[in-house]
């Protein structure tokens, strides 16, 4: 039986290199690219391009996932642009950015130009600053997703994706020691791992997204149980 397509609202927190991009942007202004997708993830399939995955734009006040989703669908309708942008914050050492987060290959030598757009809708850029570390990021999107079993989706978009709900809220730092666990203790350990939150009607889930790309269906069976049983071993310890 075919799982029927869910359009559901969320975010996703990950740990990514950021680097500040130099070129093809609007003079003085930061954006950033991921260099490092996906770190917990070592196998050989990742895509090889010089290319940036995704990119951010990095607004010079706080905004809200609901502006940068009236500014970049003002951009879609006047100028037929063909990227997808939503809000993302960045936690880079004890600062907090407000960004757009843009994905979209076809436009990343077009950058500078998107910028140029979305500042005569009065959208105003931080000024460029070297930056070349970790930082937190959290991106508010649109998930198409097929739940297989109750609190079990796959990405519909991404056959490399699968997410699954936890039972409690953990904290980034306490996410990162119990994926290590995770991956002591899994039978094969060569995946990424991120949280995330979904908006369902039912009620909020707090989630995990999992990215491999051979193994999706073995890590959907295996994972879920063994971060329970290793997030309540983490917790009563």
């Amino acid at each position: 039986m075919e799982h029927p397509v869910l359009e559901i609202s969320g975010f996703i927190l990950k740990k990514e290199f950021l680097s500040t991009i130099r070129f093809n942007v609007l003079e003085d202004t930061l954006v950033l690219e991921n260099k490092k997708p996906f770190p917990g993830y070592f196998g050989n399939n990742l895509p090889d391009t010089e290319e940036p995955r995704s990119v951010f734009l990095v607004l010079q006040e706080a905004a809200s996932p609901e502006l940068v989703g009236r500014w970049i669908a003002t951009v879609k309708k006047r100028e037929k642009h063909t990227c997808y942008g939503n809000y993302a914050e960045l936690i880079i050492g004890n600062e907090v950015f407000s960004s757009i987060r843009v994905l979209g290959l076809d436009c990343f030598s077009r950058i500078g130009e998107l910028q140029g757009i979305l500042q005569k809708e009065g959208v105003k850029f931080r000024k460029v600053r070297p930056i070349e570390q970790e930082g937190l990021i959290k991106v508010h999107k649109t998930f198409l997703l097929q739940e297989t079993e109750e609190g079990k989706y796959l990405d519909v978009k991404d056959n490399a994706k699968m997410y699954f709900t936890l039972s409690r809220f953990i904290s980034w730092q306490d996410f990162e020691a119990i994926t290590r666990q995770v991956k002591n203790n899994c039978r094969n350990p060569v995946f990424d791992a991120a949280l995330g939150g979904l908006y369902r009607y039912r009620g909020y889930e707090d989630i995990v997204r999992i990215f491999s790309p051979h193994q999706r269906e073995a890590l959907m069976k295996e994972l879920p149980g063994l971060y329970e049983v290793v997030m309540r071993h983490h917790y009563n310890s």
